[in-house]
């Protein structure tokens, strides 16, 4: 195993389906600050329901963030909008997108 896998580094989006198909994990570390005020009209209503259960700027701005760049990446690996990304947590909490088993979504916050 090569370090270089572990060190953080810019990629651009178009590059990020030849990661997936060459690793079997890719982590994406996301830099809060680098994300304008998020805006909940990117939820969809599941969404929105579970957003309206937390309780500070903090946790909300963070998960609308957070669903976000998820979208936006697994729309970009299955070569659709966004928009059309629906994302659900299971009886166990775990977070995934409907009707893409194939994707499998850990989200850890620091």
């Amino acid at each position: 195993m090569n370090i270089e896998q572990f060190t953080p580094v810019v990629v651009p989006l178009e590059q990020v389906s030849d990661l997936w198909e060459e690793n079997d994990v890719v982590i994406f570390i996301v830099d809060m600050t680098d994300y304008p005020s998020p805006d909940a009209n990117y939820l969809n209503e599941t969404e929105k329901v579970y957003l309206d259960t937390l309780k500070t700027d903090h946790f909300r701005n963070r998960y609308i963030t957070s669903r976000i760049v998820l979208k936006s990446l697994s729309g970009y690996l299955k070569k659709r909008s966004w928009s059309d990304m629906v994302t659900y947590k299971d009886e166990k909490g775990r977070v995934h997108v409907c009707d893409h088993t194939d994707l499998n979504v850990c989200i850890s916050y620091s």
